[in-house]
């Protein structure tokens, strides 16, 4: 009734004049806002993407900067082990022969002087820096409070970039070094040629669309000066990375040379497009309207007739509905008679297999009663070889009663564990490969009698909190249909049992023949209950399908079967180490 009220409203209102173009003016006014909200959007992600760029560019540089310095502080340290060792007892010769031998295998370096007391003794190499033997640093006022820190701190510190006594600039790398009972020695100092430097990191051949300055001389990190670039990149928002240094630090900051964007890419073209759009879509909204105007205007007439023909196909619905009610009874009777004639078919089977042991066990029974009635009243008196010949008779109708009545027990309880609820097995703690042995020991007397061999290759170690005797009928099952099916006519044959832990929660066991093999046809059957291809010559087809209740249900797994005809067949059931708890009821 509601819907009804709307509709009407609606259309009474889409007849007022101006309503049309209103409408048009307001699709139109919205799709301009959606398409400045994409270019809005386009901006931030083009904003994203350099933003991106440039940090990807300065943390490449911050990288080969840091790679650079630690492989000169690296020698700085081996440095230092050496000479604290020695102390006083260093000589000229043992300090030039290292300090040589550093300089040639060092990257960047410029010099590299030993200084004990604060005083330079040795440089190397000495040619063009001879200005800078016997050098007190305590008369250099700029670089002393450095050195003044590292004697404090006990740390390498780096100095610089600065300009250079002997001419040129470079990073000065110093270490101090104390004797062995702890007291100050001196220093050792490595001189960083900085343009070297520079060009090792190609800094100065860093990308032109970038502007890069470097602050924090003497390792100040925030705090000092600028000493590359100019001190106006870091007003501009830019990217910044920290390098870390021998007690501090460097800032390199970066940004766009043109600044960052604000704009996305051909912004007024996209702009353009969209107004545009915008017309054209609105044009064709007025198109609609009007259309749909005069197709209300003929449709109109058409009202009565659609009732009229709704109500017939209501009509005709209802007597469909009623025909199909009565094919789905008479589908659902079908399915329920063919349900019945398959489970006849199933008891008929197990029937018949019963029927065979069971008369040879009544045969067996009668004849024995027979021989009991004659020897308890003969006819004339029984010779010793007579009375041993009945005997002997007896006792081969009780071992016949013995068989027969075993396979029809066999059957019996086959057919009773397709349910596989696994309620009389008991759960504990066990090792599968001992639990494993210990049932083919019991099992070997029916094993030698088949004329197969039983390989087992499961490693110690898999311990599983589940049912070992549903294990074991599981393996009892498939060593039976193994001799049964795959060697039905050979009297040798191998059967491998083997394991494997898949992980922490899982263990994968198969049992593999190398017998005749599983028809194509057939492999997809293998666990249907009663599917055999020895129905009356002693198979059942329950003893896979209880395998796979036992796998499924109890333990909590799956299993696959594989065969290639000829080449054997192979069971392999995958379970978790921990079996689900039973559902109570």
């Amino acid at each position: 009734m509601l819907g009804r009220q709307l509709r009407f409203a609606w259309r009474r209102l889409s007849l007022q004049p101006g309503f049309h173009a209103l409408t048009a003016l307001l699709t139109f006014l919205m799709l301009i806002a959606g398409g400045e909200q994409l270019i809005r959007m386009d901006s931030a992600r083009a904003q994203e993407e350099q933003h991106s760029i440039v940090t990807a560019r300065v943390a490449d540089l911050r990288a080969k900067l840091e790679t650079e310095l630690a492989s000169t502080i690296f020698l700085a340290r081996g440095l230092v082990t050496y000479t604290s060792g020695f102390g006083e007892t260093l000589t000229e010769e043992q300090a030039r022969r290292l300090i040589r031998a550093i300089y040639d295998n060092g990257r960047n370096v410029r010099n590299i002087a030993v200084a004990p007391d604060n005083t330079i003794r040795w440089v190397h190499p000495l040619k063009g820096n001879e200005k800078v033997l016997g050098l007190s640093y305590s008369t250099l006022t700029r670089q002393w409070p450095s050195i003044q820190r590292m004697m404090r701190t006990r740390e390498t510190v780096l100095a610089g970039p600065i300009d250079l006594i002997q001419g040129g600039r470079g990073v000065l790398v110093r270490t101090p070094v104390f004797r062995t009972d702890g007291r100050y020695w001196g220093l050792i100092s490595i001189t960083i040629d900085w343009d070297n430097l520079l060009r090792r990191v190609a800094l100065q051949a860093s990308p032109t669309d970038l502007k890069l300055a470097i602050r924090g001389r003497d390792g100040l990190g925030e705090h000092g000066e600028v000493f590359y670039g100019t001190a106006s990149v870091f007003a501009e928002k830019p990217v910044t990375a920290r390098i870390e240094l021998p007690g501090g630090s460097w800032i390199i900051a970066a940004t766009p040379r043109d600044g960052w964007t604000s704009e996305a890419p051909q912004q007024n073209l996209k702009r353009g497009i969209y107004l545009l759009i915008a017309t054209v879509f609105t044009l064709m909204l007025l198109g609609y309207i009007h259309d749909a105007s005069e197709k209300r205007r003929i449709n109109a007439s058409l009202e009565e007739r659609v009732k009229a023909r709704t109500a017939e196909i209501e009509r005709t619905n209802d007597e469909l509905s009623q025909s199909l009610c009565s094919l789905q009874q008479a589908q659902d009777s079908l399915i329920q008679s063919e349900k019945l004639a398959s489970l006849g078919s199933l008891v008929a089977g197990l029937a018949h297999e019963l029927n065979t042991p069971i008369g040879n066990s009544l045969l067996a029974a009668s004849s024995q009663s027979q021989q009991i009635r004659a020897l308890r009243a003969p006819e004339q008196a029984l010779s010793r070889s007579a009375w041993l010949k009945a005997l002997d008779e007896i006792d081969e109708a009780a071992h016949i009663i013995e068989r027969s009545l075993g396979r029809a027990s066999e059957l019996i309880v086959s057919f009773k564990q397709v349910a596989a609820d696994g309620t009389s097995s008991q759960r504990r703690n066990f090792d599968l490969g001992k639990v494993v042995s210990d049932f083919l020991l019991v099992l070997q007397p029916t094993i030698k009698h088949s004329g197969l061999q039983i390989l087992v290759s499961i490693p110690p170690g898999i311990n599983l909190d589940s049912y070992p005797g549903i294990l074991e009928q599981i393996l009892m099952n498939l060593i039976q249909n193994a001799i049964i099916h795959a060697f039905p006519e050979q009297k040798s044959g191998k059967i491998s049992i083997g394991a494997r832990a898949l992980n922490n929660e899982q263990v994968v066991i198969w049992v593999v023949d190398d017998g005749r093999g599983i028809p194509a046809e057939n492999l997809a059957r293998v666990f249907d209950p009663f599917f055999t291809t020895r129905m009356g010559q002693g198979g059942t087809g329950l003893g896979l399908n209880i395998v796979y209740n036992l796998v499924t249900g109890p333990l909590g797994g799956h299993i696959e079967a594989h065969s290639e005809p000829g080449q054997g067949a192979s069971f392999e059931f995958t379970v978790p180490l921990s079996a689900p708890q039973k559902t109570p009821g």
